[in-house]
């Protein structure tokens, strides 16, 4: 079973409405969309933050990123690929400096291998240099975005280069199966249930989960059930007896210690904090204490 993964699901950040110099996110084009979760980084064109503070936290989005740290006077950048993150950890914001920027590619869980050289095996909680999975980045890419004037056109260059990499052949229908089943039971599913729908065997699994994600099916399972109810916190009307239900938690105190596994955070802290970024934006706490 093939299908568009993104159009069913789209994993966020803990500041998902956050727009700013310090931090904007770019949709991709048509072509890239059920592949490339977003383009990120900073917008000079954009005002910064007045409050920097000591260090933001980052969630596991099951997400992989191509970084590049560039340095617009010299044209050079320092390029870097992280992968899926089975945790959450926090980033100390980089001082600003208006010579510097960062520029990145956000890639769907499923997807790195269409791209890649390699498998995302040994990916787990990694940061390596992108030329290690992405061979001719460097040479390929890399210079004409680090010397590129605005994000349109970094962007533009990215693109470019990510549909010439693109093979559809790889995609592995039996992983997009898997994935389909996990979201569509809200992340409540367990192996046995996945491998009884896939109808392959629990080696079978883990041996694909890992070698395209770089994680086994319970974690990544973990995590897409993680996702999918902190997007259910931000929404109006969020009860947490409904989302133990919804998404097969023994309780409340269940689901709260496994989302402050993932988060660092309750929901109702993650929601506060979350909605400081747009203050602007109308929504009802969640009802917890």
């Amino acid at each position: 079973m093939s299908v568009d993964f993104s159009g069913i699901y789209r994993p966020i950040t803990a500041s998902p409405f956050k727009r700013s110099g310090d931090y904007c996110e770019y949709p991709p084009c048509d072509a890239l969309k059920p592949y490339i979760r977003c383009f990120w980084g900073t917008n000079g064109e954009l005002p910064r933050d007045n409050f920097q503070p000591e260090h933001s936290i980052v969630i596991p989005d099951t997400c992989m990123d191509i970084i590049m740290d560039i340095d617009m006077e010299s044209g050079t950048a320092h390029e870097f690929f992280c992968g899926i993150n089975d945790g959450y950890f926090y980033s100390r914001p980089k001082p600003f400096d208006e010579k510097k920027t960062t520029f990145a590619i956000r890639f769907y869980c499923h997807s790195v291998i269409l791209f890649a050289d390699c498998d995302m095996s040994a990916a787990l909680n990694s940061a390596a240099p992108a030329e290690q999975y992405f061979e001719d980045f460097g040479r390929a890419v890399q210079r004409e975005i680090a010397e590129a004037k605005t994000t349109a056109e970094r962007i533009a260059l990215a693109e470019n280069y990510l549909l010439r990499r693109l093979n559809k052949n790889r995609e592995n229908p039996d992983l997009m199966n898997a994935l389909y089943y996990i979201v569509s039971k809200n992340g409540n599913a367990d192996i046995s249930d996945i491998s009884l729908y896939t109808a392959l065997s629990k080696r079978q699994l883990e041996r694909i989960f890992k070698r395209i994600t770089g994680v086994s099916p319970k974690v990544l399972t973990d995590l897409i059930r993680y996702q999918l109810l902190w997007k259910d916190v931000l929404s109006e009307g969020f009860d947490v007896q409904e989302a133990v239900l919804k998404f097969g938690y023994c309780d409340q105190s269940h689901l709260l210690k496994n989302f402050k596994k993932f988060h660092g955070a309750t929901p109702s802290e993650a929601f506060g904090n979350a909605r400081e970024d747009v203050a602007f934006l109308q929504y009802n706490s969640p009802k917890m204490r």
